[in-house]
């Protein structure tokens, strides 16, 4: 384990906020990481760990140099997570780099990594026909299957700086920002729940035209600076050139 793996995984153990498996480091240069935090509700609904302990320890480990995207796991969702994360490990080993699985109703929405070296089209065929045998047997009316790589997916710092530059944005259109910026985006599915996330957590605002803009919070952690480099320069330029 490396030095800043370590230190992001004793930060995170000193806090008191709960993991589920392995801190995961990003493969883009930097210490970008994401990790997957079990929370329960209580009967009015409350979630614990709050939403707002979790920022407040993931704006603690930004400002200490580590940038840290928390996943969200429900307790009715681990066991059929872990279930599918055995049988993917089983047949892949570990090329199956990790599994997350989210419910809304009798929806779910399954991701999954794998490893670049596996990743050709013969094996995402045949990935997705095993999760779609294994969801055979639960009472789901509605299964979408994101199987992806990590080569080079846009973070959320990475989504919300190119948000800030376009803004208002639809999803098609930072979509293709992303990617000229060259970030792979898997799916437009993916992307919107990647929207959705940062949504949920108070970084993003989706107008009613659908667009997407920033929130005054997200706009201050994301800072500014001064000079030729500046995102508001940065910003001007982009409108001119969407202007002409």
């Amino acid at each position: 384990m490396s030095d800043d793996l370590h230190r992001v995984r004793t930060l995170i153990a000193e806090s008191g906020i709960p993991l589920t498996g392995s801190i995961i480091k990003d493969a883009r240069p930097g210490n970008y990481y994401f990790a997957i935090v079990p929370v329960t509700r209580d009967s009015d609904g409350r979630q614990e760990p709050s939403s707002r302990r979790i920022d407040d320890v993931r704006l603690s480990l930004l400002a200490q140099g580590y940038q840290i995207d928390f996943v969200l796991s429900e307790p009715q969702t681990i066991d059929i997570e872990g279930g599918l994360r055995a049988a993917l490990k089983t047949a892949y080993g570990d090329s199956a780099l990790s599994v997350a699985v989210a419910f809304q109703g009798r929806r779910a929405t399954v991701w999954v990594e794998m490893a670049d070296a596996v990743m050709t089209e013969a094996t995402v065929a045949a990935v997705r026909e095993k999760i779609d045998s294994y969801f055979a047997s639960f009472e789901v009316a509605d299964l979408a299957v994101q199987i992806t790589s990590r080569a080079n997916l846009p973070s959320i710092f990475a989504c919300l700086r190119i948000i800030r530059l376009l803004a208002p944005v639809e999803n098609d259109t930072l979509s293709a920002a992303l990617q000229a910026a060259g970030f792979n985006v898997p799916s437009p599915e993916w992307l919107s729940h990647r929207l959705d996330s940062m949504r949920k957590t108070g970084r993003l605002v989706r107008l009613r035209d659908g667009t997407h803009t920033l929130t005054a919070n997200a706009l201050q952690r994301l800072g500014t600076t001064k000079g030729r480099t500046s995102p508001d320069v940065t910003r001007m330029l982009a409108l001119a050139r969407r202007l002409r």
